[in-house]
């Protein structure tokens, strides 16, 4: 706890900056632009020119966590449509339990814990996350509306919502720079250093005003039936999809070291990933049952979370 505290702290900061005033509401989506085009980019460049190609896209490392994943928009959807909740906003539901804050929180928290090398497994998690996961919920919620659209037209506008994210960009063109070999000139390898650091402090601050202004703008959360279903999508992120990964894990005997599987469970056990909100208010999605998720994964994931450091890390 001692270890992950610094960074919920960070949060709080955030949270706290926003709710009083002092950082402004305004400034949010700069903060937002700033890390997801700059500083996170060049820290998932600079990590992916690291990272062995091997590494990057090690199958049993996908196949486990697109098991686990799958499992989670099963247990998410399903109830949601049985209670009467559309497509759309099911999958957006579905994409809160298995699309953890690995960008912002999961690599500072990995590092902190486990060591430099124990980024290896984030990397193909945020492949199938970003390409795979995302693109089936953003088809999912496209059930039952534009009936009147072809498929290839709708399946076209799935992939250039997944091809305009900069992060895929940055892990393949750092991917594509360390198969060169060469070495980064001094001035600009330290320009990519600079940015890289400016991530995790700035994305941790940055989540805490996110939150703040997702708990000042969220309407529509008043039926305990809504509540429930937050409650069970809050309990299955924290809670289902790291057992899933622990279980797929150990079921399909994951290659490598043991710190592999644990980095996977860590990053499973992290909160929601705040551009799940963005996501849903970009299709139309009930926004206030993903923001509310976001709330209640991120207060609730400080216990959580560190309970499951505390089972695994000596």
């Amino acid at each position: 706890m001692a270890v992950s505290a610094p960074f919920f702290a960070l949060i709080l900061l955030g949270y706290l900056a926003a709710r009083f005033g002092l950082l402004p509401m305004a400034a949010l989506p700069g903060l937002n632009t700033f890390v997801l085009y700059f500083a996170l980019t060049a820290m998932l460049f600079r990590l992916g020119s690291q990272t062995p190609t091997a590494d990057l896209l090690n199958p049993w490392v996908m196949a486990t966590w697109l098991g686990a994943a799958l499992i989670c928009l099963a247990l998410a959807i399903v109830p949601g449509l049985k209670a009467g909740v559309s497509w759309r906003d099911a999958s957006f539901g579905g994409l809160a339990t298995a699309s953890p804050n690995m960008g912002f929180m999961g690599i500072p928290l990995l590092i902190a814990l486990l060591g430099a090398d124990a980024l290896g497994p984030l990397m193909p998690v945020m492949i199938i996350d970003i390409v795979v996961i995302q693109s089936l919920v953003i088809a999912l919620a496209q059930r039952g509306i534009g009936a009147g659209t072809p498929r290839w037209r709708k399946a076209a506008g799935t992939a250039r919502q997944v091809l305009a994210n900069p992060l895929v960009w940055a892990i393949v063109a750092g991917a594509a720079w360390g198969t060169t070999g060469w070495s980064m000139p001094g001035p600009i390898d330290q320009t990519i250093s600079l940015l890289a650091d400016a991530a995790t402090p700035t994305a941790l601050f940055t989540i805490g005003g996110v939150l703040a202004r997702e708990q000042a703008t969220a309407t529509g959360i008043t039926s305990r039936a809504t509540q429930a279903y937050i409650g069970w999508l809050t309990a299955v992120k924290l809670l289902a999809l790291p057992a899933a990964v622990w279980l797929i894990g150990q079921a399909v005997g994951l290659a490598g070291p043991f710190e592999e599987l644990t980095a996977l469970v860590l990053i499973a056990a992290l909160p929601t990933a705040a551009n799940s909100s963005i996501l849903a208010e970009r299709f139309g999605a009930d926004n206030a049952v993903v923001a509310s998720v976001i709330l209640t994964s991120t207060a609730a994931g400080f216990i959580t979370f560190n309970a499951i450091a505390a089972l695994l890390v000596a």
